[in-house]
């Protein structure tokens, strides 16, 4: 838009609600309607179109409560946390969770094709952001994401929009690709032994399992203390800090380098995060819903420890543990100490883990790649939607 409140010639002043449809199907019984994939929260990626993972109804033993139905080529928006910018559009039929709305076109005045960048958009993420209510967990509404009032380019415009910023989302999805399969390539050095070896409970090979500290925690203080937020990508990530004081903390509190945080407590898809302790420059803590396994060096390698629990094996090991709340979901010390893990020797350890960081660093240099790709095709449809001719 050349000014506030003014369109380019040819665009109008349109309500989400008055072009877009929420799509309300439901299904009884999803086998007998042919719908075998089954889509939670979890599953849609944050700032990523394609979905790329799901359920197969038939490794459900219990079947799935949900009901909502979708189709290929619908948008799926995640109405709970919206900050997330939960967005995708399957190449699939399926059902999804009550926490995913499922939009199409209600006019033919908006490419379907349109549809899920302009969801995507900062100004509709804005405002799904801005009408969620609760504390825990909190959702917008359809009735309010349907007031949301944007600029209509006409239909040949937005079609040129696609074609520019699809040819972005496939630089995207490559690089993507190329995530993955580095992460295959992870897991798989991880367990290229697994099946050779002995597997042991993992509380037989931990000095110490520990709850974090039951404290608010500050936006100041004198003592950093790690949150769920600080486990990202496998790692710690220190620039979200929070604290607290030094007398609210014992000695036994403090971690020390090697020691694994697990994330223990929060909705299904934060459950089971895994990161190692390494790299912190100061004393620090931890919260409450995070476990500290310390491992018990003459057996086992912290480095292996944690890379086996982050990898695709052990994190379906560590789900089958998991115990589903009213609003989260669960692992209790207890149950996580019987998860199974294998023992190599100290030798074939070391060599596991070397091999294993070093396709670790070809993953951040991948992962540094893509967000600068997503940050630059986020900037291009931003300056698109908003009719700035100079990004075309």
């Amino acid at each position: 838009m050349t000014e506030k409140g003014v369109l380019p010639d040819g665009w109008m002043w349109v309500r989400f609600g008055d072009v877009v449809r929420q799509v309300k199907e439901t299904t009884k019984d999803p086998e007998i309607d042919g719908l075998s994939r089954i889509v939670g929260l979890e599953h849609l990626d944050s700032e990523s179109l394609p979905l790329r993972r799901w359920h197969e109804l038939d490794d459900l033993p219990d079947g799935t409560s949900f009901t909502r139905t979708f189709r290929a080529g619908q948008v799926l928006f995640g109405k709970r946390r919206a900050y997330q910018r939960k967005v995708a559009v399957p190449a699939f039929d399926g059902v999804c969770s009550g926490d995913i709305l499922v939009f199409e076109p209600a006019t033919d005045e908006l490419v379907s094709e349109f549809l899920p960048f302009m969801v995507q958009s900062d100004g509709f993420s804005d405002h799904a952001l801005g009408t969620s209510a609760g504390s825990l967990s909190p959702r917008t509404k359809w009735q309010e994401l349907a007031k949301y009032k944007f600029g209509l380019p006409p239909l040949d415009l937005q079609r040129e929009i696609c074609e520019v910023l699809s040819a972005g989302q496939r630089q995207v999805d490559a690089l993507e690709h190329a995530l993955g399969a580095a992460r295959g390539l992870r897991d798989a050095i991880v367990l290229r032994e697994s099946d050779a070896v002995d597997h042991v409970p993992l509380g037989t090979i931990l000095s110490s399992c520990d709850y974090g500290l039951s404290v608010a925690p500050q936006d100041a203080g004198e003592l950093p203390i790690l949150r769920m937020n600080n486990l990202d990508s496998e790692e710690l990530r220190l620039d979200d800090m929070k604290w607290v004081q030094h007398d609210q903390v014992s000695e036994s509190d403090l971690l020390q380098t090697g020691d694994i945080l697990f994330n223990r407590t929060n909705s299904l898809e934060h459950v089971g995060k895994v990161a190692l302790v390494d790299g912190l420059d100061n004393p620090a803590t931890f919260a409450s819903y995070l476990l500290r396994l310390r491992v018990d060096r003459e057996s086992m390698l912290p480095e292996f420890v944690a890379a086996y629990l982050q990898s695709a094996g052990g994190q379906r090991r560590i789900r089958a543990f998991i115990t589903q709340g009213v609003s989260q979901a669960n692992v209790n010390a207890t149950n996580l100490k019987k998860v199974r893990i294998p023992k190599p020797d100290l030798d074939a350890q070391r060599l596991i883990v070397d091999c294993w960081q070093g396709v670790r660093d070809l993953q951040r240099a991948i992962e540094d790649h893509c967000r600068e790709s997503r940050s630059v095709l986020a900037a291009v449809r931003e300056g698109l939607l908003a009719g700035d001719n100079r990004v075309r």
